[in-house]
C-alpha cells in the first residue's frame, strides 16, 4: 500500500507520505471514522478476520496531508495497486506509481516508490489495521529533491505498518498515518473505475470523520 514515507530533511520532508512501501515508522494512528454508507472496521482486535469492505483491488488515486498542522499541497503519488483479499492477504504493487511531490511552507520534497510486496492485513480494533509483509518484499522508497531528483539511495519500506481507514463499499479506501510532524492520507479508488480520475494536487488531509 503507498503508505508513508518521510521525503527529505526540509519542513516538507517531515510530511509522512502515504505509500505503505514508504512509511518509515507505523507512529501513532489517529482516527479516522467510518464514512456514511461505508462499512467500518471491524471491531474487537480479532486478527481472524477484516472488514468485506476492504476486500477489492485498489489503485492509489491522490495523497493529501498536513505538516506541522498545517496543510500540505501534494501531487502524484497515484497508481499504486492494492489487492486485498477476504482472507486479510494483500498484495502491494508500485511498479506503476507516480512519484509524489510535496510542497509545505514554500518547502518542496518528494518520494518515488517501487517494488512489490506481500503479506498480511489484520484488524488492530476499530478502525485501526496493521499490514505485516512478507520477507520477500522489494518495496522501496526513493527520496527526491525539489527538481524531482533523487537524494540519497532507495530505502526498504517497512515491514510493519499500522493505519487507520475510511472505507465506502466498492467506491473508495482511505488509508491515513499519523505521526508527531503531521498526517497523510492516500486515497484510493476500484481498479475498474480508472485510478487516475481524481488524481492531482490536494490541500488537506482526508482523514476526517464523517
Amino acid at each position: 500500500m503507498t503508505l508513508l514515507t518521510r521525503a527529505g530533511g526540509t519542513a516538507a520532508g517531515t510530511l509522512c507520505i502515504v505509500a505503505l512501501a514508504a512509511c518509515g515508522s507505523s507512529g501513532n494512528t489517529s482516527s479516522s471514522g467510518g464514512s456514511g454508507g461505508s462499512s467500518s472496521a471491524s471491531g474487537g482486535g480479532s486478527s481472524a478476520s477484516i472488514d468485506s469492505c476492504l476486500a477489492n483491488t485498489w489503485v492509489s488515486s491522490g495523497v493529501s496531508g498536513t505538516v506541522n498542522g498545517q496543510p500540505a499541497q501534494t501531487s502524484g503519488g497515484t497508481g499504486e495497486k492494492l489487492t486485498i483479499g477476504a482472507d486479510g492477504t494483500i498484495n502491494i504493487d508500485d511498479t506503476s506509481s507516480t512519484p509524489l511531490t510535496i510542497n509545505a511552507g514554500g518547502q518542496v520534497a518528494g518520494v518515488k516508490q517501487a517494488g512489490q510486496g506481500s503479506g498480511k492485513l489484520t484488524s488492530s480494533g476499530g478502525n485501526s489495521l496493521t499490514v505485516t509483509l512478507d520477507s520477500g518484499s522489494t518495496l522501496t522508497n526513493q527520496e527526491l529533491d525539489a527538481n524531482g531528483n533523487p537524494a540519497g539511495t532507495p530505502q526498504p519500506g517497512p515491514s510493519t505498518l499500522t493505519v487507520t481507514y475510511k472505507c465506502t463499499q466498492g467506491q473508495q479506501l482511505q488509508l491515513t498515518q499519523t505521526q508527531s510532524s503531521g498526517t497523510s492520507t492516500v486515497t484510493y479508488v476500484p481498479a475498474s473505475s480508472g485510478s487516475e480520475s481524481g488524481s492531482g494536487s490536494q490541500s488537506s488531509s482526508s482523514s476526517s470523520s464523517t
